[in-house]
């Protein structure tokens, strides 16, 4: 009977669960890697709680960069990429949505205000460049800052000059030979005695200072942001007379910090007005011609000329495409809206701004349609798309 009374009973269901093998001890380190690689980044900074070895493997360099590649190679889905844009009232309020959701969401996308983490409510924003998941910003129009906007982790970047300056371009990029991240800037400042020197400048992450760059010839250069494809900064470039100016692109070699060339495809005569894009990871050029019509041509393979293909021609259908984008009692443009697209999806449809609003072209029956998406409007610049990452600001 005493034996009886002093032992524990303890329900079945305690001691199934008290026997259970945790997760980490039934899988293979391995296979636990792989589906942890797979997950988002919000849900991976949540489980660098759950133990020591946990927080240490997705904090680790190996495990970062990893995660970066399969974020980035993920080009028809785009569940880790977002947009990211600066709105109304000027340069006060930045906002992003998915670009998933903005391809094949079935309701109405929502997007969604960001607070960019030392702002104050009076200061303006803006985003000039997006690169593994990093954004470059600029702060009142002269402060330069580092940022994940996924970790919201962030690092302000030394002057590039102390005196007044003014800064007409910027790029920023990823040095993969070097694995450091760079800014380049072209910077106006006002010199002793009333003088004005232009100088290009460039900024290491790794070694966190500035340098002068001889070898940019940025008075030619059309366009404030550099865009970065294949470790190398991008601007359009005209040389010769107006009327017989013809138009190449000028690169920027992140690691040699050489400046090259990239040849244009050969629509692009004297009549064209060409302007440069990024479309998942290939260079793209727009071509402009006021009233007639606008194309869209993507470099598939860097490096060589002949692989530059044609992804969109519109042509005398402005019409068309304003009563859908702007309203059909709209006046139309004197000259096309400006056109910028953002990303290929599945059966090849081609997710694009027009003007200021959002539009999914499918060139199967050569048909615009406007997704469903709630307060985005009024944006005063291009967005630019940027991939969730881990990758830390060192």
């Amino acid at each position: 009977m005493g034996n009886k009374s002093s032992s524990i009973f303890i329900p079945r269901i305690f001691r199934r669960r008290r026997n259970r093998t945790p997760a980490a001890e039934i899988f293979p380190e391995e296979i636990m890697e792989e589906i942890l690689l797979r997950l988002p980044v919000k849900s991976l900074l949540k489980f660098r709680c759950v133990s020591k070895s946990w927080c240490s493997l997705i904090s680790s360099n190996r495990f970062i960069k990893a995660h970066l590649k399969i974020s980035i190679k993920d080009t028809n889905n785009f569940t880790r990429q977002n947009i990211i844009s600066t709105f109304s009232p000027p340069g006060k309020i930045l906002k992003q949505c998915s670009l998933s959701s903005l391809f094949y969401g079935l309701g109405t996308t929502n997007a969604v205000d960001v607070d960019f983490p030392i702002r104050n409510p009076n200061d303006s924003v803006r985003v000039v460049g997006s690169c593994n998941g990093l954004i470059c910003t600029i702060l009142n129009e002269k402060l330069i800052y580092l940022w994940n906007p996924s970790t919201r982790k962030f690092k302000k970047l030394p002057n590039a000059d102390d005196r007044i300056k003014v800064i007409s371009k910027y790029g920023f990029g990823f040095d993969e030979c070097n694995e450091d991240y760079k800014v380049l800037v072209v910077v106006s400042s006002f010199c002793i005695g009333g003088g004005f020197e232009t100088m290009v400048k460039i900024y290491s992450l790794r070694t966190n200072s500035w340098k002068r760059i001889e070898d940019l010839a940025h008075d030619c250069l059309f366009g404030s942001t550099g865009k970065f494809v294949s470790g190398k900064l991008h601007w359009v470039r005209r040389s010769g007379p107006n009327h017989s100016a013809r138009w190449d692109i000028v690169s920027f070699d992140l690691g040699s910090e050489i400046c090259g060339s990239v040849a244009l495809p050969h629509y692009f005569g004297t009549g064209s007005s060409p302007s440069l894009e990024v479309l998942g990871e290939c260079l793209c050029v727009l071509g402009h011609i006021p009233k007639i019509e606008m194309v869209v041509w993507v470099l598939k393979e860097y490096g060589v000329t002949n692989s530059w293909a044609r992804i969109l021609r519109v042509t005398n259908s402005w019409a068309r495409i304003s009563s859908v984008s702007y309203g059909r009692r709209s006046n139309l443009r004197r000259e096309s809206p400006l056109l910028t697209p953002f990303g290929i999806g599945q059966e090849g449809k081609i997710l694009l701004m027009i003007g200021s609003r959002f539009m999914i072209y499918n060139p199967r029956n050569n048909c615009f349609r406007p997704p469903r998406i709630m307060n985005f409007g009024g944006s005063l610049e291009p967005p630019h798309v940027y991939c969730e990452s881990l990758v830390e600001i060192v």
